[in-house]
């Protein structure tokens, strides 16, 4: 009886250590130095990545700010122009009846305060003829006056335009230099997110491996202790399961640009013409994937001075979106052609009035087909 006791008592300790074990074998590759290193590895390349975006916000700003200044400009130099062109119209045609003066006067000979006196029959003749010379004489001096103040006018408008055509070089210069920093900088995510892919699919494979090992490990190590104690254990291994607008779009809505992009709130920012910017401008290297934002079907394909190459969507709600500025279409797009979210329907570009400038898309929401509203909020929920 004692040694069956003592023979229990074994098996007991003996379960009891491997069990031991088995929670070491367990914990041990927690804290593995290498996995350790590589999750820490994976932390930096986010950070960089969260940097590169911030990078790109803030030169999206920028740009913003820029072509806004630039636009400004090109209105002024516009109505300068056109006042311009009005002020050699105002001074021509004075000249011409200055002329027209002098030439009458060629013609009739010189209109002498002698001549009108000796030519008056009487009194009341000659201050008849002396009031008449006054008045003449009176008008072609605000005629000279005039001239003269038209054409310091036109000099004036002509030191002004050139003032705005020389700062308009150095907006177009600034707007170059911005233009070059959010593609490089497009360029550069575009660059880490390619190794990032490569690095986190590589973490990710090496977790699962090691996930798997572990579980193979404890497995055999409780099939071990239950032969040496000869009693059957059972093991249980609790697996969690995985779930601003007034305007909420279909449930479908997915981001309408690939990786990388990058974009700020531009609604209502000044346009050319005196319009306001309707949409949201998501940049990103010329090419990118254009994808349809929802499931729905293409309404509408087209191409203008404005938009350039555009796609209108429409979802099942009967709301609209619109890409413009595209380089071009997905092959095998049509009209009418039925869309799943995320399949590419065009690529990114600068066509219509932004060519140019950076790359991207300008981006519209028409909800039930109606006026525009500021897609930006409805951006971030999907970013």
């Amino acid at each position: 009886m004692g040694e069956i006791k003592i023979n229990s008592a074994r098996r007991t300790c003996c379960l009891i250590l491997i069990s031991l074990l088995f929670l070491l074998n367990v914990a041990s590759p927690l804290s593995a130095s290498p996995l350790q290193d590589r999750r820490k590895e994976e932390s930096d390349i986010k950070n960089r990545i969260k940097q590169v975006n911030s990078n790109l916000a803030e030169s999206v700003k920028e740009y913003e700010a820029v072509y806004v200044q630039l636009t400004q400009i090109n209105v002024e130099i516009q109505d300068n122009l056109v006042k311009l062109e009005r002020t050699k119209e105002n001074l021509a045609r004075t000249r011409n009846v200055l002329g027209d003066r002098v030439d009458c006067i060629y013609r009739n000979g010189n209109l002498s305060l002698i001549a009108v006196i000796l030519g008056a029959r009487d009194f009341q003749s000659f201050l008849f003829r002396l009031d008449y010379l006054m008045k003449i004489c009176e008008k072609d001096a605000k005629t000279l006056k005039k001239i003269e103040s038209l054409k310091q006018e036109q000099e004036d408008r002509d030191a002004k335009l050139a003032e705005n055509k020389t700062e308009q070089r150095v907006i177009l210069n600034k707007v170059k230099s911005e233009k070059t920093n959010l593609e490089r900088a497009l360029k550069q995510k575009q660059d880490l997110l390619a190794s990032v892919t490569t690095e986190i699919k590589a973490l990710e494979e090496e977790e699962r491996r090691r996930e798997e090992e572990e579980r193979k490990r404890a497995l055999a190590a409780l099939a071990a202790a239950n032969q040496q104690a000869n009693a059957g254990a059972d093991s249980e291994s609790n697996n969690p399961s995985s779930n601003t607008q007034a305007f909420v779009p279909d449930s479908s809505f997915t981001f309408p640009v690939a990786q990388p992009y990058t974009y700020c709130d531009t609604w209502h920012a000044p346009r050319p013409g005196g319009r306001l910017h309707q949409g949201t401008d998501i940049f990103a290297l010329r090419g990118t994937q254009a994808r349809a934002c929802v499931n729905g079907t293409i309404l509408r394909l087209s191409t203008g001075k404005l938009g350039g190459i555009g796609v209108t969507l429409q979802d099942k709600n009967g709301n609209t979106y619109y890409y413009g500025h595209l380089d071009g279409y997905a092959s095998g797009v049509y009209e009418g052609m039925p869309v799943s979210a995320g399949q590419i329907i065009g690529y990114v570009g600068d066509t219509g009035n932004a060519q140019g400038t950076p790359p991207h898309v300008h981006f519209e929401i028409h909800p039930g087909g109606g006026s525009a509203i500021n897609p930006y909020p409805i951006l971030r929920i999907v970013i």
